[in-house]
């Protein structure tokens, strides 16, 4: 079955993904954050970029970046992914946060996503 992706904005066809990137990774430049945390961010905004553009993945979220509800959509689906892949939360979340550092500041979104659980230390493991 295919569907045809209509953006909820009329007109707007998204911003392209690699210039959502780039604004981005300006972003990262002038924020007085350490490197290594500007290094994981690029990283994992890549990483979620390159995950979009799979063709396993490319028609499901073709509305990643056209409005809330794919943006949200493609993130939560991404975010199952890590976690099936046997990323630690603390990773996942990481990569949410690029994510979310992304779409604002690359796309002009502000997203909402749920964060993977991290068990306190100490905490008993099931």
């Amino acid at each position: 079955m295919t569907a045809t992706i209509l953006p909820l904005r009329g007109g707007v066809n998204g911003p392209d993904p690699a210039a959502a990137l780039a604004r981005l990774e300006a972003h990262l430049n002038r924020c007085a954050l350490s490197a290594n945390t500007v290094k994981a961010y690029r990283r994992q905004a890549r990483a979620y970029l390159t995950w979009l553009a799979d063709p396993q993945h490319a028609a499901e979220q073709a509305d990643a970046f056209l409005d809330h509800i794919g943006a949200e959509a493609a993130v939560a689906a991404w975010r199952r992914a890590l976690l099936a892949g046997g990323a630690s939360p603390a990773t996942v979340n990481q990569g949410l946060a690029a994510v979310a550092l992304l779409y604002e500041h690359g796309a002009s979104m502000r997203i909402k996503t749920k964060t993977a659980r991290v068990p306190r230390p100490g905490a008993p493991r099931h």
